[in-house]
């Protein structure tokens, strides 16, 4: 074999650490400049809003300002998905928000099945992902955007 064959691929090395949530600012760099990113850098065809699954009183699910991105899914399943991957108990939010295109920075999940290939023996679920821009309308949510809370059980 030749060298540049058991060198890791810094990209599938960047999304395998996104999916296992170990990753750092240089994955997103790693994700966002690759080359192969670019025509996933588009919104996906069809998507009229998008969720997020938060819990409330915590950080999780709220994103620092700096980051260019904030996390969405295209269903309310892939939220659901999400939130049963962190194997917490505790009580968390579905907020939906209308979906603006221009507003998309990755489909992040496209990319991944595109680069990834998972089968259906693999761990991977899919959370619809997408990466919208960190700005007001998408890094905050109103009472009003909740459409599913679990303390309403």
């Amino acid at each position: 074999m030749r060298a540049e064959e058991l060198k890791p691929d810094p990209l599938v090395e960047a999304l395998e650490n996104w999916q296992a949530m170990s990753y750092d600012e240089q994955d997103i760099d790693i994700i966002l400049s690759d080359p192969r990113t670019k025509p996933f850098q588009r919104a996906p065809g069809g998507v009229q809003s998008v969720y997020r699954c938060l819990i409330p009183g915590t950080r999780l699910g709220f994103e620092a300002p700096s980051r260019k991105f904030v996390t969405y899914s295209t269903t309310a399943e892939g939220a659901e998905t999400f939130y049963q991957s962190l194997e917490v108990e505790d009580r968390y939010v579905i907020v939906r928000k209308q979906f603006r295109p221009a507003d998309c920075v990755l489909d992040y999940t496209a990319l991944y099945e595109h680069i990834m290939k998972p089968d259906r023996f693999s761990r991977y679920i899919s959370e619809d992902e997408v990466w919208m821009r960190n700005n007001a309308y998408y890094g905050r949510y109103k009472k009003s955007e909740i459409v599913y809370d679990s303390d309403w059980q």
